[in-house]
């Protein structure tokens, strides 16, 4: 009992100090590029014919017959959305091809990645999932979301279910006495 009185000035000093440690507010971040660059950016999409194609995630193995249906040869910003046919959000001189199934195939960084149709999937902090397992409250809730500009997506704590399902568990190891 008596060792447990003497931390308790202890805590109490490092309960203070820790509560009064400075808050940064929200508009230092558009002054400081590095800490917004840390942010996860909008996932892989390319315009194809009118319609945006993102990443799922998903690569493909199919035997091939080497000619492309197509090139992106212009490229928005990395956090934004394709505006125009044959437009990316990572670059330019992918090549791509129609898939069997209504999804375009491009080949990026030396794999053919599977693009579904934007409508057909959603996303939050870079992670995509199918818009089936998904609940119509929070596709709702992420049309909103993806509205806001970075600085306001920083202001919100919420999760949505399904994406926190998917998301690993964060863990840290305690030292050892």
């Amino acid at each position: 009992m008596r060792k447990n009185v003497l931390y308790l000035p202890i805590f109490l000093a490092l309960a203070v100090y820790g509560c009064s440690a400075p808050v940064e507010p929200l508009d230092t971040l558009e002054a400081d590029p590095a800490k917004v660059s840390e942010l996860p950016e909008k996932p892989l999409m390319v315009m194809v014919d009118g319609t945006v194609y993102v990443d799922s995630g998903r690569r493909s193995t199919a035997a091939r017959c080497g000619v492309m249906d197509g090139e992106i040869t212009s490229e928005a910003g990395r956090s934004e959305e394709p505006s125009e046919d044959n437009q990316s959000n990572f670059g330019t001189g992918f090549g791509y091809q129609y898939g069997s199934d209504g999804t375009i195939e491009v080949f990026y960084e030396n794999e053919w990645c599977i693009f579904e149709r934007r409508d057909e999937l959603v996303w939050y902090e870079g992670q995509v999932l199918s818009r089936e397992v998904v609940s119509d409250e929070t596709v709702e809730w992420l049309e909103w979301y993806n509205s806001l500009t970075r600085e306001e997506q920083l202001a919100v704590s919420m999760v949505p279910p399904e994406f926190a399902e998917s998301a690993p568990p964060e863990t840290n190891d305690a030292e050892a006495e």
